[in-house]
């Protein structure tokens, strides 16, 4: 999530990104989606060792794979965050139309490793496709959805914020524990989806696709509402190199 995303400011390039399919970059890009995505299910999902473990697992895989994957696609690895990212001009069209296809695709992989390499995966307690299958009812399920995946993004677009004050690194820490705190309130509610290609990945390798249009309306209805919350939040002053606010600087120091 960071290196292509840093090079523009919220809300200022749109573009459908015609030229980019001609591209080398594009193209690892889209593979690096795909690939990052099937380790970070396959990661989370082999876990089995019950709640605190499977957000723990949630978490650092974020941190770690975010970290590694940046330079390659910039690591979003979520539907919902490409979507909040295309919204706010930070990615194009074109490239976030297949960062999602390679991130569904990846998911589908992860899981079906999982399953097929695993014996009994599906009796392990903390074993479970996301799917509304927990306490929570579906209105419950489709608000606290929409809740934590549009934190989700509202954080990513902070702690990836070209204009940000300088100091403000650790971008895959951040996010990581976001990820995790989401899945630590959610897990027992919801099966924390917060990810569409996620959800998408499980329904797929459990032939169950009765609750998945929730969890993708929660998804995207985050994705829509996140880019707005940012806008609403975003410092108005300008920074300096040193992160404190400059009232005569034209603009906010720009992060290289």
């Amino acid at each position: 999530m960071l290196k292509d995303m840093n090079e523009k400011a919220p809300f200022r390039d749109y573009s459908l990104g015609v030229a980019e399919i001609k591209t080398l970059q594009l193209w690892k890009g889209v593979i690096g989606e795909f690939i990052a995505t099937t380790f970070f299910l396959f990661a989370t999902y082999a876990t089995l060792y019950g709640q605190l473990y499977i957000c723990l697992a949630f978490g650092f895989s974020i941190i770690i794979l975010v970290q590694v994957f940046a330079n390659i696609s910039g690591g979003h690895l979520n539907t919902s965050v490409t979507l909040g990212l295309i919204l706010s001009g930070r990615c194009s069209v074109i490239r976030g139309a297949l960062y999602m296809i390679s991130q569904i695709l990846g998911a589908i992989l992860g899981v079906a490793i999982v399953n097929g390499t695993i014996p009994d995966i599906q009796e392990f307690e903390g074993w479970g496709y996301g799917l509304c299958t927990h306490t929570a009812n579906r209105g419950s399920t489709f608000l606290l959805e929409t809740l934590f995946t549009m934190l989700l993004v509202v954080v990513v677009l902070g702690v990836t914020d070209p204009e940000r004050p300088a100091g403000s690194d650790c971008a895959p820490i951040k996010i990581g524990l976001t990820v995790f705190l989401a899945h630590v309130i959610l897990v027992p509610l919801t099966g924390s989806g917060i990810n569409p290609a996620r959800v998408t990945g499980s329904a797929v390798v459990a032939g169950d696709f009765d609750d998945l249009w929730l969890y993708w309306l929660g998804g995207l209805a985050g994705a829509l509402l996140a880019p707005i919350m940012y806008f609403l939040l975003a410092p108005e002053v300008p920074f300096t190199k040193n992160g404190h606010e400059d009232m005569n600087s034209p603009q906010r120091y720009q992060a290289e």
